[in-house]
Order: C-alpha cells, then sequence, then structure tokens
C-alpha cells in the first residue's frame, strides 16, 4: 500500500444507480501520483460509467446513492457545480472515447483547444492559439500551423483523437482519465500517444487512469489493473501477474482471447478463446473458457482470375482552397477464398482504397476489374448488381445502422431494392443469415440501441452477408470491440469464410489482428502501398524502414527486437 502523501484518487464503495438498476456496485481503487493504474472489462462492464462519476459527468437520470470519490483529500461528490466546474479541465482532465461526437463540427480544432487555455489558464487570444499549435505538434498532428483551422470532419478518425488527447492535456492535469485513447490510431501513433502519456506522467507526477479493452497495452503501459465484470470488480492486481495462470477465471479468459503480434497466432492453426459466462445453479456466475473447435478450410485459389483487380487507382479530394491526394496509384489483386489485409497509419489512404473499390468516391485514374467485370466507370443502373456482390463492413456499427428502424427492417431494405419481393423469401433469409451470425431471430424486431456493441457488429456483418456476396470489405470491424467479444467476431468471420466460400479486404490498425486474418497483406503509407507480402513473411522480413517501425512499435519481446534489427 502506497502512503497517504502519494494517494492522489481514492473511490470507495462507489455504486452509480439507474432506476432500480446499479450498472457499478461497490467499487473501490485508488491511484497515485505518478502512477498509472488500467481499468479492463467488457463492453457494459461499468468502467466508463465509473469515468464519468469521477467527471461528475453522469446523466441527469443517474445517481449515486452510496460511495465518496476523493481526490487530493476533497470529496468531489460534495462539490458544488461552481467548484467542480473548476477541477474539470485543469485538475482532472479526460480523454473520450468518441472523437467525432466529442469534438464541436461547427468550431476549428485550434479553437476547441484554445477554449479550454483561455478558460483555465487566461491567456489572451493570440496565446493561447500559439499554445494550441504547440500542442498539435505534440500530439503529432502534421502541418499543425495550417491545420489548427480546420474543422474535424477534415481530419482522419486517428487525427481527431490526436485532438482530444490534445484538449485533455493542454493545462498539465493532475489526474488524467483516458477512455480508448488509442483505439482509433495506428501501432505507430498509439505508441507515440502512449509514450507521450507516460512522459508527462512521470514528468508531472501525473495520475493516469487507462481505459482500455487492450491488453498489450495494459502489460506494456500500466503499473495496477483493475478487473470489472457487469458492475463488479472482479480482481485488482499488479500488470506483472496479469497473464499468469492462477487469476480469477474471467482475467484468464481477457488473457486468452487477446491475441499479440509477438504470439505469431493465424487462423489456420487455431481458433481464438472465447468466454462464456453463465448462472449456475446458486445464481452465481460461472466463468467458462471456451476453445472453438478447429475449422478443415479450402486452400486460396490462387491459380483462378482474381476476383477483385486494381490497377493504378488514385483519387483526389478537392475542397475550395485544397487538393489531397488520397490515393495515389494503389495496385493490388485479390483471389478467390482469399483475405487480404491492408495496414497503415491513420490518413495513409485505407479507408479511401475501400471506398474507391465500393465505387462510393470516384477513381481519378486507374482500373477496378471485380469478377472478370471493369466497374471504374459504371454507372449507378449498371452498379446495382455489382453491389449484391460486393458488399462492406462499417467501422462504427451504431453509427451505420439506422436509429429509426428495425433491425428486420434494416436487413429487409437491401432484400427489396435487389428485387426479393416475396415477403416469405425475405423473412427465410433473413432467419438464415441471424443463424449464420449466431444471433436469435427474435433480435430482428428491435432496434440498434437495445444493443452491445458486438451485437451490433454482428447486425452489421448480417447486413452485408443478407445478399449473398462473394466480396466483403471489413473497414475496421473490430478496433471498437473488447477483447473477448473481438475473438467472437473474428472466429465469426473466419467460419463465414469457409461456410460461404468468401473473399475479405481487411483494413485495421490492429497488427495482431492483420497477422491472425490475412493470408497476404499490404502496407500502406502517405497514401501509396509500399510494400506486399505473404501473411508469414512480412513479419519476419519486412522489407521497408516504415513496416519495420509499425511491428516494432506494436511487438514486444523477440518480434520487437527482430524488426528492429532487420
Amino acid at each position: 500500500m502506497s502512503p497517504a502523501s502519494s494517494r492522489l484518487l481514492e473511490v470507495e464503495n462507489l455504486t452509480v444507480r439507474f432506476g432500480s438498476a446499479d450498472p457499478v456496485r461497490h467499487l473501490s481503487f485508488s491511484v497515485d501520483r505518478g502512477e498509472t493504474v488500467a481499468v479492463v472489462g467488457e463492453s457494459g462492464s461499468g468502467k466508463s460509467l465509473s469515468a464519468l462519476a469521477l467527471m461528475r459527468l453522469l446523466p441527469r437520470n443517474a445517481e449515486v446513492p452510496n460511495g465518496r470519490i476523493t481526490f487530493e483529500g476533497t470529496d468531489l461528490l460534495k462539490l458544488s457545480d461552481r467548484d467542480i466546474r473548476k477541477v474539470r479541465g485543469r485538475e482532472i482532465a479526460m480523454i473520450f472515447q468518441e472523437p467525432m461526437t466529442s469534438l464541436n463540427p461547427v468550431a476549428t480544432i485550434g479553437n476547441q483547444i484554445a477554449e479550454v487555455l483561455r478558460l483555465h489558464e487566461k491567456l489572451s487570444r493570440k496565446e493561447a492559439r500559439a499554445r494550441a499549435i504547440e500542442l498539435l505538434n505534440l500530439v503529432k498532428i502534421p502541418d499543425a500551423e495550417k491545420r489548427v483551422d480546420d474543422f474535424p470532419h477534415q481530419l482522419s478518425g486517428g487525427q481527431r483523437q490526436r485532438v482530444m488527447i490534445a484538449i485533455a492535456v493542454a493545462c498539465k492535469p493532475k489526474l488524467l482519465i483516458a477512455d480508448e485513447p488509442t483505439t482509433a490510431l495506428d501501432a505507430t501513433i498509439q505508441a507515440q500517444i502512449l509514450e507521450l502519456l507516460d512522459e508527462l506522467r512521470r514528468k508531472l507526477s501525473m495520475g493516469l487512469l487507462l481505459i482500455t479493452h487492450d491488453l498489450g497495452v495494459v502489460s506494456r503501459w500500466s503499473d495496477r489493473v483493475v478487473v470489472m465484470y457487469h458492475g463488479d470488480k472482479l480482481e485488482e492486481l499488479p500488470t506483472s501477474e496479469l497473464f499468469s495462470p492462477d487469476r480469477h477465471p474471467y482475467t484468464r479468459g481477457l488473457a486468452q482471447a487477446s491475441i499479440r503480434l509477438e504470439d505469431g497466432v493465424h487462423y489456420t492453426s487455431r481458433t481464438l478463446s472465447e468466454i462464456r459466462v453463465v448462472r449456475d445453479a446458486d445464481g452465481q456466475n460461472d466463468y467458462q473458457i471456451r476453445q472453438p473447435v478447429p475449422r478443415d478450410l479450402p486452400p486460396v485459389a490462387n491459380d483462378d482470375e482474381p476476383i477483385l483487380q486494381v490497377d493504378g487507382l488514385s483519387v483526389t479530394y478537392r475542397t475550395r482552397n485544397r487538393e489531397n491526394r488520397a490515393l495515389d496509384k494503389a495496385t493490388l489483386t485479390l483471389a478467390k477464398g482469399e483475405t487480404l489485409g491492408i495496414v497503415g497509419e491513420s490518413g495513409s489512404g485505407k479507408s479511401t482504397l475501400s471506398k474507391a473499390i465500393m465505387r462510393l468516391v470516384n477513381a481519378e485514374s486507374g482500373s477496378i476489374r471485380f469478377q472478370g467485370q471493369d466497374i471504374t466507370s459504371l454507372g449507378p443502373n449498371q452498379l446495382q448488381p455489382v453491389r449484391r456482390d460486393l458488399q462492406m463492413i462499417f467501422q462504427d456499427p451504431f453509427g451505420s445502422l439506422n436509429p429509426r428502424k428495425s433491425i428486420r427492417d434494416i436487413l429487409e431494405a437491401p432484400l427489396i431494392v435487389h428485387g426479393v419481393r416475396d415477403a416469405a423469401e425475405r423473412r427465410q433469409r433473413i432467419a438464415q443469415t441471424f443463424d449464420h451470425v449466431r444471433l436469435p431471430l427474435s433480435a430482428a424486431e428491435r432496434y440498434p440501441h437495445e444493443f452491445s456493441g458486438g451485437q451490433r457488429q454482428r447486425i452489421g456483418i448480417a447486413r452485408a452477408l443478407i445478399l449473398k456476396p462473394s466480396l466483403v470489405i471489413c473497414d475496421e470491424p473490430v478496433s471498437a470491440l473488447d477483447v473477448s467479444i473481438q475473438a467472437q467476431i473474428l472466429n465469426l468471420l473466419v467460419d463465414l469464410k469457409r461456410d460461404l466460400g468468401l473473399s475479405y479486404l481487411f483494413i485495421s490498425h490492429d497488427l495482431a489482428v492483420v497477422q491472425y486474418i490475412s493470408d497476404r497483406v499490404i502496407v500502406m503509407k502517405d497514401s501509396r502501398i509500399i510494400e506486399e507480402s505473404d501473411h508469414k513473411t512480412i513479419w519476419r522480413q519486412p522489407k521497408t524502414d516504415y513496416t519495420r517501425a509499425l511491428i516494432a512499435a506494436a511487438a514486444g519481446g523477440e518480434t520487437r527486437n527482430r524488426a528492429l534489427a532487420s
């Protein structure tokens, strides 16, 4: 136990209540000055609610019936609204999980950083702008002097997350709460951001409360770990013991479901462990670790005509004052039954490539051949039958599902558009698709907000599969999911590939996920494809300095050393 003089935050017996439900129950933990404490657990475990309670930012219909939150000797729950506003942003700051919804869409990023500085530091407008540019440079936003006047929609997802971090550290807080701060970031930027947070922690003796589902991040950057499940703290342990076999069964399950680049796991060698929690006869949770049966997978059909050929594809985005070459002469092929992984930093052109292949943006030059047909210049009517065979799973399942439609309506819409007029046939196709993604048919009558993140992603997969496509583009399909749910979705994608004969274009910033699910991998940087190799060679013998840097940033142990040495 640390001496009282070093204690920065003490949470004692905290309960958060919504009506008759307690999503956080009797939670206790502490954070010392200069210490990093990680909170892990799946969606719905109470991690983010606990963080919002610390900031006094709970929704109005929530209450805290008991507990204490003591920060530097003061119970934050007893402060007036005026006094807690003086603490927020200056003494305690928070990096929120969803930067697009946390940033003001009608204010420049520079003004949003300056607002915090002018409120708490009493800087002039000119001084606040200069400091905002310094902070943008600190979090590695390129051309900070120009980008300071950009709006959030003009930045990539990873860049928006870096702006949120700049706002949070602007006033050098004593306690920083980071709620999934690196979820949208690629390996190199993730390492830079975590190194930055760690440097600030050491320089300022700042406490850091790190909420994350990435056990690799936890093992490398935290001192202690709090494990939560459905509102309860299951255990608290030193990070060095996280992967030891004598932990709580749920903690062991998280460790076994997690994939790390240094483990070298591939879908052809084994399935990922899944956690199942069931109630026993006494009403207590029974935590079971399930290893799905290994699959018999057909070989990739490399001798056949490729299902997809992209040759010299370029895309330029134009605004009134600027041109941005988002994709520069991209060339790739994808075989039938193959999974091609695409990695690269935010803004490297990954998503633009997928949108161009889907014909959601127009190519400036180059060609796209899908199933032997040139689709580069097809009009809307000609594209409709093509899109039956070419579908996409989007990064944000909640944002891509219509909140006013039931799941049945969402899945029926593409069937109706593509000429399935018979209601009985539509019902049968929906039932088959629900069976494929392992959701109960009763879920069809519910709405998107009634599902967890993992369930919404299954619905996103169901919508992509409802038309029985041959190629599915997966744009960060597991980036926002917890370790246990991520394992289930990756196992599901591999099973669907086998059962339905699918090909995947799999885009992700998580190198361990790409290593697991891909047959080949391409690396993108600055809108170009700079390297391509099979799933074994690219990790062992990378050709470019950038790929070596990516691997070194994402890996630990021998894999990191090998990447640096090569």
